[in-house]
């Protein structure tokens, strides 16, 4: 928890979660809606009582009356706003070349939490809705958990690519090795079965080491890769070339 992401994440878990300044004015207009029914509601009842009617068929047209004054798609329109909104603040992040990511709990975050790189949503207090659209589901509700999950991606991926360069490296040493003692006019330097031996005691073992190899210190301070790069970036590949044909040389050398 010793990085930036860590801390944010603690003091996500420290903050008082106060109302937003939205819901603290419809809390203030559901008031004044209760107070302008009550008020229309007694002011029926009087008219109608001074004037001879029924008690009781007053009192049910003044709660009618009372009824009409609350606009009945409120929730619906605030709704659909707000998930408008968090859904053009997600294509902005996009359009400037960040890494979107977004938590949400309710049905209004659907949108968002589709358009965003990476979506999560609450496992305990999420809706059904929110998790069928999310890529990913927080079972425990802990914004830690996105932290520790993010060092554990980074770390599979950096071992990946250890593998690969290893592997592959490896690989273009022996077909190099194999195409230049053809091209010089020697004997083959590798039979099947040792080439065989080679790839899976030396290469295999090794390749395996690095798959489980330990995460780097460093590992959370580094700046999201580009998502649309693939996982051997150019100078992964020159390094692996450089490897292969180094590999070559020496062996041919050695062999001749």
């Amino acid at each position: 928890m010793q990085t930036e992401s860590g801390r944010i994440a603690q003091l996500l878990q420290t903050v008082d979660c106060s109302r937003t300044p939205l819901q603290e004015n419809l809390d203030r207009l559901g008031k004044r809606l209760g107070q302008a029914a009550l008020a229309i509601v007694a002011m029926i009842v009087t008219i109608g009582l001074y004037r001879g009617q029924a008690f009781i068929d007053m009192l049910v047209f003044g709660i009618a009356l009372a009824v009409a004054v609350v606009p009945e798609a409120l929730p619906a329109v605030v709704t659909i706003s707000l998930a408008i909104g968090v859904q053009r603040v997600v294509r902005a992040l996009q359009e400037k070349g960040h890494v979107a990511a977004m938590t949400g709990d309710g049905v209004n975050d659907a949108p968002a939490l589709k358009k965003a790189d990476i979506g999560v949503a609450m496992g305990i207090t999420g809706t059904d809705v929110a998790k069928d659209a999310a890529a990913m589901t927080l079972l425990d509700d802990n914004f830690a958990s996105i932290v520790a999950a993010i060092e554990e991606g980074r770390g599979i991926f950096g071992n990946i690519k250890k593998y690969l360069a290893f592997v592959l490296s490896c690989n273009i040493g022996e077909i190099g090795l194999m195409a230049g003692t053809a091209l010089a006019g020697l004997p083959l330097p590798l039979t099947a079965v040792q080439i065989l031996y080679v790839n899976l005691a030396t290469d295999g073992l090794i390749a395996l080491a690095l798959a489980v190899d330990p995460h780097e210190p460093e590992l959370m301070r580094r700046r999201p890769r580009t998502p649309r790069s693939g996982v051997l970036g150019r100078p992964l590949i020159v390094l692996m070339v450089i490897g292969g044909l180094w590999s070559t040389a020496v062996n041919i050398l050695l062999f001749a």
